[in-house]
């Protein structure tokens, strides 16, 4: 009997100690994956080149209405910033409710200011677009030559509409079809072992 039991405490422990992993494991690295076709919750090459070769901080001030459809488009796209380089870092603000900072940054209109050492650049679109131009605008030397604006992409649709690739029919096959039934079988498993 007392043999049964330290088997079955030793496999509980084995057990947990794989789901406490598994849990740190997802935790720490909180993989982002875009699965849709033409990438458009993904940053761009140029983008993401801009983001790792800054030198500099780069500070982004986002002021917009509490209810602004820019703002959770600016909170994605710095998002993804702040991934890419630990050099950006990013304030948001309601200027009707701190309408002294309207006054502080010279706002002409909602948007955005990116501030890096004495530049400074106001953006008022929210787009990969724009604000690559924007860290470039406060992070270049007035020597180097201009960077041209990249084109958006062709066509911006809803998730809903978005065909899936073959990765993402992949997971989710894999997720649905083989590890969730794989993991109700274990723990039946488990529980059988343990009243046999």
């Amino acid at each position: 009997m007392a043999n049964y039991k330290s088997k079955l405490a030793l496999k509980l422990i084995i057990f947990l100690t794989i789901l406490v992993l598994l849990n740190a494991l997802c935790f720490n690295n909180n993989p982002k994956f875009d699965l849709t076709e033409i990438k458009s919750y993904s940053l761009s090459p140029h983008t993401i080149k801009v983001l790792q070769e800054l030198d500099q901080p780069v500070k982004i001030l986002c002021f917009f209405r509490s209810g602004d459809v820019r703002l959770a488009k600016a909170k994605a796209y710095l998002n993804q910033f702040e991934v890419q380089s630990n050099l950006i870092s990013s304030e948001f603000h309601d200027p009707d409710v701190e309408s002294d900072l309207r006054g502080k940054y010279a706002l002409q209109d909602y948007g955005m200011v990116f501030m890096a050492g004495s530049k400074t650049y106001e953006v008022q679109q929210v787009d990969e677009m724009h604000l690559t131009h924007g860290l470039l605008e406060v992070t270049r030397s007035r020597s180097e030559p201009a960077v041209p604006l990249l084109p958006e992409p062709l066509i911006e649709l809803p998730l809903k509409e978005m065909p899936l690739n073959f990765f993402a029919i992949v997971a989710v096959f894999f997720i649905t079809v083989l590890l969730i039934p794989f993991t109700f079988v274990t723990l039946s498993l488990l529980v059988w072992w343990q009243r046999r």
